[in-house]
């Protein structure tokens, strides 16, 4: 795993670079400069997937290695279409069309995956850039990688849904609507889960229209930011004894209890670990910058507890673990919101050093120990 903490931390300093570069000086020369460094950048990590082995992870030797392979033999899109509609795995027609794309004009593995984390890293990228405009970008880069780097090798289609769904949910926050609507389309497009970014909308639509309502979540924020984080924790933590205390409804809620932990899940009860010292890690600093009546930051704030409430909910169904990476992904936003505050330097402080480790566990233990363990 050294080649990706080496390659993490290269791109996070041309980001950096970029990010000072672009801050400082905002001559044409200068912005251009920029613009090549922050190619580099973005690069670097997608030349580390092309050049991955494509023999691990589930969805990549399945619907992955499926699509390639169709794609290279298929004499043209109409062949590749119909032979894709009559495999097993339900790729969606965007994916599909990409797939296509790449295939046929280099015919090539390495471009294959090279792009598909492109369209990954790419929306993310934006959204960051849309609150933070200075060098501090680089370490909301680096904390991003640490925690969703590795999954999008595998979840390649939800993790390009994940993506866009978060550029749609910064544009929303940004009041472009337009650009959160057709962020969200390209989201659906590429992974029907995406639709729950829908609901962000809607909870937002409710509260700007009820301007006394937003009054009060404004004025109680630091409560309402802290109960949050506490209930979901609490729920994600107890969720096999709550489980357990009822079991008499049924007889397959005895099934269900022996799973309620996660202990079978694909990141285990280390993911529960690594969401509280994020919330906590969260909370302080937007505490420290005082930005607790920021509507916009315990908005975001939330979106994230409840992400924990979804992956604790992978004990009925995976499929629905695996989509607390949407309400995950906010992360990133508010991090940007925070450093962006710092202007031209960086602020250590206990929130920040709990969201750094929180990342690091994520990282080092999820996917580096357990996932050594598994293979």
């Amino acid at each position: 795993m050294a080649i990706y903490f080496l390659t993490f931390i290269l791109s996070s300093l041309l980001f950096a670079i970029g990010g000072a570069e672009r801050s400082r000086n905002t001559s044409k020369s200068s912005l251009s400069i920029c613009w090549i460094i922050d190619v580099v950048a973005v690069a670097l990590p997608c030349v580390l997937a092309g050049a991955r082995d494509y023999g691990v992870g589930t969805d990549t030797t399945t619907y992955g290695q499926w699509l390639f392979e169709v794609a290279d033999s298929s004499s043209n899109f109409s062949a590749y279409l119909a032979e894709v509609n009559a495999g097993i795995w339900d790729v969606g027609l965007t994916f599909s069309l990409q797939a296509y794309l790449s295939t046929s004009i280099f015919h090539s593995q390495f471009w294959y995956y090279f792009l598909i984390e492109l369209l990954i890293i790419v929306p993310i990228y934006i959204s960051i850039r849309q609150h933070c405009s200075n060098h501090l970008i680089g370490l909301t880069m680096f904390l991003y990688f640490l925690v969703f780097y590795i999954p999008g090798l595998n979840l390649m289609r939800q993790m390009i849904a994940v993506s866009f769904s978060t550029l749609a949910v910064s544009m929303l926050v940004r009041d472009k609507l337009a650009y959160y609507w057709i962020c969200s389309l390209l989201g659906i497009m590429f992974h029907t889960t995406a639709a729950i970014v829908l609901v962000v909308f809607a909870i937002v639509t409710a509260m700007r229209k009820r301007s006394g309502s937003i009054k009060v979540v404004r004025k109680n924020a630091k409560l309402i930011g802290a109960i949050v984080a506490i209930i979901a924790i609490f729920c994600v933590l107890n969720l096999q004894t709550v489980m357990s205390a009822i079991s008499w409804i049924s007889d397959s809620f005895d099934y269900y209890s022996r799973y309620a932990n996660h202990s079978e899940g694909e990141m285990g009860n280390a993911y529960y670990i690594f969401i509280s010292i994020l919330l906590v890690g969260i909370l302080l600093l937007i505490k420290y910058n005082k930005l607790f009546n920021d509507f916009n930051c315990i908005l975001l704030t939330c979106i994230i507890a409840f992400s924990a409430i979804l992956y604790s909910m992978g004990s009925y169904l995976e499929a629905v673990s695996r989509m607390s990476y949407y309400g995950l992904a906010p992360m990133v936003l508010i991090l940007a919101i925070v450093f962006n505050n710092y202007k031209n330097r960086l602020v250590l402080n206990s929130g920040l050093i709990l969201v750094f480790v929180a990342c690091v566990i994520q990282f080092s233990w999820v996917y580096v120990a357990q996932g050594s363990h598994e293979a």
